[in-house]
């Protein structure tokens, strides 16, 4: 599991290596839920 943070302004930060290799760039849209008690992107 890799851990990431929540800015000062609630911004998700991806590390790289998960946004490389999902091809994230920068304003790519993703979608969030909460299931089990667990965030999903």
């Amino acid at each position: 599991m890799i851990e990431s943070r929540v800015g000062s302004k609630g911004e998700l930060f991806l590390p790289k290596k998960i946004r490389d290799k999902l091809n994230l760039r920068t304003y790519t849209k993703v979608a969030y839920k909460i299931e089990d008690g667990r965030l999903v992107v």
